[in-house]
């Protein structure tokens, strides 16, 4: 579970050795963004569910890596590609205000339900990654004392997933592109 303020494809490539093994023990990845998207991202995203609609039900396939290295530009079959699959799923977060929403959240769960969540400034694009100055604080659902932070930033995220958050209005990518309130 992941919600940025600025999300990009390009955040995809230091990270893709990760997402496979995600999707090989067939996780899943749910973005909140704020409708900050590049024209090509959007496009990627847009081909993405179009796929996922045609594609029945099927298991992760090794032709995944295969698929991804025959294409030129990476970041985004990969993008689109995991949204075509199941594994990533994006909604976007407006606010009420003129502001973007701008909140830096991640929880990562492991198999034995052990939760890991990080948040702080650091936003998702390979620019955040490779070059800013960026800080997170870590939570660990198995310290003591921690599990309370890890439990309100679940209850919080899930807030914005489910659209009852009462400060952000948070809709499904299609509603969105639909709704034209992408940039």
């Amino acid at each position: 579970k992941r919600s940025v303020g600025y999300f990009s494809s390009s955040a995809l490539i230091p990270i893709i050795d990760g997402i496979v093994a995600l999707a090989r023990n067939h996780g899943s990845i749910q973005l909140i963004a704020s409708p900050q998207l590049s024209q090509d991202d959007v496009e990627a995203i847009k081909a993405g569910y179009e796929k996922r609609d045609k594609i029945i039900e099927e298991a992760f396939s090794r032709d995944f890596i295969a698929e991804i290295e025959s294409i030129d530009d990476t970041k985004l079959q990969l993008l689109s590609d995991l949204i075509a699959k199941g594994v990533l799923d994006i909604k976007i977060a407006v606010t009420e205000t003129y502001g973007i929403y701008h909140d830096k959240l991640g929880i990562l769960e492991d198999f034995d339900g052990n939760v890991v969540v990080f948040y702080g400034s650091a936003n998702s694009s390979l620019n955040a990654y490779q070059e800013n100055y960026e800080k997170i604080r870590v939570v660990k659902s198995w310290i003591a004392g921690q599990n309370i932070s890890v439990k309100d930033e679940q209850n919080e995220f899930d807030s914005l997933w489910n659209g009852t958050n009462a400060f952000v209005k948070v809709y499904k990518y299609k509603d969105v592109a639909a709704a034209n309130i992408l940039k």
